[in-house]
């Protein structure tokens, strides 16, 4: 998009722009910036500001209201390398697509995007300061897998905001809360179908899944099978049963 530009006063709501291709001049009130492929943007809505761009750019677009972005980080303006921009390209395409297909993913997609955008902002500060404190949580709530549990429960447990708890756990164990969460699930699922002859209704429900075609489909797409077919192919292979297999 040649000949693009923006110019912003006493906006009502925050930017985050990641630049794709191209290049974008930033011009705030005492300095001007070149953004660059690979960078992040971020325009707080109190500082006026004017972007723009006289060849093709590609850049991914966002408007954050000031309520959602309470850290530190929202307060200041920054132009720096992208910690999250793949994350943040895959997430925007899969909410679009699934807006209108499948709303229920959408906004899960919308949800998880949010949350990137959010860790975004966040100050640098290294992650493992927090490592005890997040550990301890993830190795209570592995006895807890029944619980519907949401972002902002598990942020309070390890008395975080929901972006630093986000960004401190992906930087620490490379996967996002929700992340660890379902692989915890489906670790308790692969151990009961192939140690136990439960039913699939039953570890559904031990595992916090409302009933066992939410489970099955869950189930397959993490691990490229079906519960039953994972089930018959562990009986077939030589495994021999550990000293004591973890119950729920």
């Amino acid at each position: 998009m040649p000949g693009y530009s923006v110019e912003r006063h006493n906006y009502d709501a925050h930017e985050i722009i990641y630049l794709q291709s191209g290049k974008l001049t930033v011009k705030l009130e005492n300095e001007s910036r070149i953004m660059r492929p690979g960078e992040v943007l971020f325009l707080p809505k109190t500082i006026s500001h004017h972007y723009y761009s006289q060849e093709s750019f590609r850049m991914l677009w966002f408007h954050i209201r000031s309520s959602v972005l309470a850290g530190k980080g929202a307060s200041r303006y920054f132009l720096r390398p992208a910690r999250f921009m793949r994350e943040v390209e895959l997430l925007s395409e899969l909410s679009s697509l699934e807006e209108r297909s499948n709303p229920e993913k959408a906004a899960i997609s919308s949800n998880s995007l949010l949350g990137y955008l959010q860790a975004e902002t966040e100050l640098q500060e290294s992650p493992h300061r927090y490592y005890n404190r997040i550990n301890q949580f993830f190795h209570q709530m592995r006895n807890h897998l029944t619980h519907p549990w949401t972002m902002a429960e598990m942020a309070r447990q390890v008395n975080m905001s929901q972006s630093n708890f986000f960004l401190a756990t992906k930087e620490i164990y490379n996967l996002t809360p929700p992340e660890i969460l379902q692989k915890m699930r489906m670790d308790l699922a692969a151990t009961l179908l192939t140690w136990h002859n439960t039913s699939l209704k039953t570890i559904a429900e031990q595992v916090g899944y409302a009933n066992a075609f939410s489970f099955s489909k869950a189930f397959r797409k993490y691990f490229g099978r079906s519960p039953s077919d994972f089930r018959r192919e562990e009986a077939a292979s030589d495994k021999v049963p550990p000293d004591e297999v973890p119950l729920p």
